[in-house]
């Protein structure tokens, strides 16, 4: 092979290493534009995002409380207490209404997926220092349809939870898994796969509940549903786009069936609703926090009525 030739060769190698470093640069930053903090793995941003929370709303276990078993939170933003102030979010009231310090691992904009690798960061690198009484996951009626960052899908595949899909050492590059997920974005958002996702959200449910048994074998599991169901409250989404529209009708008349809640129970946990605890649904525009452009967040009147119930209800 002449000197020529091999420098052809050499030249050739090097643009297609380029092109390919550029390509996964681009479906990287894609990938990643969801993300507050952008960093190639889901488990990093996790870290992260658990390690940057306001004091109060994730904390350790403060000795002022320590009479009493803590309790964990999970959940989204109606958890986190997004659109309110510290001391007037769920974990803040339920602490000083009930004695018990709350440890609060709500994210916003995030479903049971998070909660559960919260679970499973939480077994690497310990942050609770007091087993909990209770883990409470607060459920609000959009859940089951947020799957939709694509850090998390590689875990699914990896989890054998995608029938058509398993993980491969290709799904390392940012290129190839780009193409790959956009079925799983058809799978998790194609009105014919409800079923499908409902199904996932029950099993991914099944494992926060088994994974928190496993960290604290003496908790109490409890699914806290808050019955928003007003989609006159949700006008930022429902005015949107006519399907997202439908899609949200249906969440509702899911959350409300008795299928739903008998599910759950069949899986061990115990299923309240704030609707049970207050005798009425979470549909007054003084339930919803001031200045929310799309979902009814929880005020602090609404948590005002509903936690001293749910303090009753759980004898805590």
């Amino acid at each position: 092979m002449n000197n020529k030739l091999k420098k052809k060769i050499l030249i050739n190698l090097l643009l297609l290493m380029l092109m390919f470093s550029i390509s996964e640069f681009y479906f990287w930053n894609k990938q990643n534009e969801n993300f507050d903090v952008k960093l190639p793995f889901f488990k990093m941003k996790l870290k992260d995002s658990v390690s940057c929370y306001p004091a109060g709303r994730f904390g350790s276990f403060k000795e002022t409380y320590s009479q009493k078993a803590p309790i964990l939170l999970l959940g989204c933003s109606y958890a986190y207490g997004e659109f309110i102030s510290l001391e007037d979010n769920f974990a803040s009231k339920l602490t000083n209404l009930s004695g018990r310090w709350v440890y609060n691992f709500g994210e916003p904009g995030q479903g049971p997926i998070y909660s559960l690798l919260s679970l499973e960061l939480e077994k690497k690198e310990p942050l609770i220092t007091v087993e909990p009484e209770y883990v409470i996951y607060l459920y609000m009626f959009h859940h089951p349809n947020r799957w939709y960052f694509t850090q998390y899908y590689d875990y699914y595949r990896k989890q054998n939870w995608i029938p058509f899909q398993k993980h491969s050492v290709l799904d390392n590059f940012y290129t190839f898994r780009y193409f790959r997920n956009m079925d799983i974005d058809k799978y998790f958002h194609e009105d014919e796969n409800l079923e499908k996702r409902m199904d996932l959200f029950f099993k991914m449910m099944n494992e926060i509940k088994n994974k928190s048994k496993e960290l604290y074998p003496d908790s109490k599991f409890v699914f806290l549903i808050y019955s928003d169901v007003n989609k006159d409250l949700c006008e930022g989404l429902m005015n949107s786009v006519k399907k997202d529209s439908q899609d949200i009708e249906k969440m509702f008349e899911i959350m409300n069936s008795k299928q739903f809640k008998h599910r759950l129970e069949a899986m061990d946990m115990q299923v309240i609703t704030t609707e049970e605890l207050i005798n009425r649904k979470m549909v007054k525009q003084s339930d919803r926090a001031e200045n929310d452009p799309h979902y009814p967040h929880p005020s602090a009147s609404a948590w005002d009525e509903v936690i001293p119930k749910l303090i009753k209800k759980l004898k805590l």
